[in-house]
């Protein structure tokens, strides 16, 4: 059973969203239940799972509020329904594939409540394989490099205890970061949180940035420490081999982040960076696979509303060009 603190307001609230997940959230649900920090709430908000996954929740965790939605509405509207019903002060995002320590939430709730300013954090996330916890590092922050692509620090790479300072990154990956209620509130835009239109991929780097934007920073731990079944992200190499829906999503939405959150400055400052990737994207899109032509109407279809979105960013932020470059020049 979770066990959960006796206040009426829950300090945490814990924000699961549920896509054919049964074969995971078991584990998932049992690490919550061995968390030394007790003051929580779950929430799941489930995108239509024909496994089972809804049904096993509501046998086994009467206590958990259940959000059964009738199609596939994507991992970021998903987020943004849960967070809307969230009462705790605190709100954790946490894939149903990841098995945190328990001191992770504790370890979370320390770093980031003592720091007013700072409006997300995140731990040490390693590679859940073959059944079995790993010392391969999924991911330990989120950064935006040169080319503007999202970077895993660390991705792959063997844990041996190269990134144990507790220190500011630019972003958290989705797959587990908390944030104060307060910062989620005061970057929302039309009530959204994460960007609805986004679907999935590229929402957390989004939504890390438009926090830098306003002020509010990000900070990182290794002592919260939880292990994830899946491993990279972004626009890196494993783009190549990944589906078709899937390239499209991550290309597109890299475009929409950019026209939301990119200054002008930026873009001339890193054009060499930005503009080769873009010449080996399109080369690959031509040679292999022509149907990715598609992500540019879609760019043009949303064209519209995320510079209607920018125009808010861009009115709302405090930090200048030159704080932004600081952190990509800061990625690895």
């Amino acid at each position: 059973m979770i066990i959960h603190n006796l206040d009426s307001t829950p300090r945490v609230s814990i924000v699961i969203v549920t896509w054919n997940s049964l074969k995971h959230i078991l584990r998932c649900l049992d690490c919550l239940s061995k968390q030394t920090y007790k003051l929580y709430e779950v929430i799941v908000v489930d995108n239509d799972s024909r496994d089972g996954t809804v049904e096993y929740v509501k046998r086994n965790y009467p206590q958990i509020k259940v959000v059964q939605n009738e199609e596939n509405v994507g991992f970021a509207k998903a987020n943004n329904q849960g967070i809307r019903l969230a009462q705790g002060e605190f709100i954790l995002l946490l894939n149903p594939d990841v098995f945190p320590e328990p001191s992770f939430i504790e370890e979370l709730m320390r770093v980031l409540s003592q720091r007013g300013s700072y409006g997300s954090a995140g731990g040490k996330l390693l590679l859940y394989e073959n059944g079995k916890e790993s010392s391969t590092i999924d991911s330990t922050g989120l950064f935006l490099k040169k080319n503007f692509r999202s970077s895993d620090r660390g991705n792959l790479k063997e844990d041996q205890g190269q990134y144990n300072q507790e220190e500011d990154v630019f972003a958290i990956c989705g797959a587990a970061v908390l944030f104060r209620r307060e910062a989620l509130e005061k970057v929302s835009i039309s009530e959204e949180y994460l960007d609805e239109d986004f679907f999935a991929y590229y929402e957390d780097l989004d939504i890390g940035w438009r926090m830098q934007l306003i002020g509010y920073k990000c900070v990182y731990t290794p002592k919260a420490k939880a292990y994830h079944v899946r491993g990279g992200s972004g626009l890196g190499a494993k783009f190549f081999q990944k589906d078709l829906d899937t390239q499209r999503l991550t290309l597109r939405n890299r475009y929409l982040m950019l026209i939301k959150n990119l200054s002008l400055s930026n873009l001339l400052f890193f054009s060499p960076y930005f503009f080769l990737t873009e010449l080996t994207v399109m080369f690959y899109i031509c040679i292999r696979s022509p149907r990715l032509l598609r992500v540019y109407l879609d760019v043009t279809k949303n064209l519209a509303k995320s510079w209607k979105k920018r125009s808010f960013i861009q009115s709302s932020r405090i930090k200048d060009s030159r704080y932004i470059r600081y952190w990509i020049k800061r990625a690895p």
